[in-house]
């Protein structure tokens, strides 16, 4: 049974670097407390596209670039896991910053399948 989420969560990855324009999958990722351990990808996939004001403030081809390759602050990176409690976990890294404080993206549970 596949159950929705979509709360925000802490993730670890292996060598402790962080990729913000292209993250890796985490080894293991913190949720309600407690940490999950990632014990197989299944898949990866990102979203690059611009949506809203953010679809109109670039010229056309700049915009086909973007989608391509992307842009600071737009975009999302999704990672399929299998978890070492045998459930199935997709998760994904938002690069849209909280404020111009926090210049970093925020990483999401969004659902889990399994028992």
């Amino acid at each position: 049974m596949k159950h929705f989420v979509d709360e925000v969560i802490q993730v670890e990855l292996s060598d402790g670097s962080f990729l913000e324009r292209k993250p890796k999958c985490p080894t293991r990722i913190l949720w309600q407390g407690m940490w999950i351990g990632v014990a197989s990808l299944e898949s990866a996939w990102d979203d690059l596209s611009r949506r809203g004001k953010k679809a109109r403030n670039m010229r056309e081809g700049h915009l086909e670039r973007a989608k391509v390759k992307g842009s600071w602050g737009v975009g999302k990176f999704y990672f399929r896991f299998l978890g070492e409690d045998h459930q199935t976990y997709t998760i994904y890294y938002d690069r849209t910053p909280d404020d111009a404080e926090n210049r970093k993206g925020t990483w999401v549970l969004l659902t889990i399948e399994g028992q």
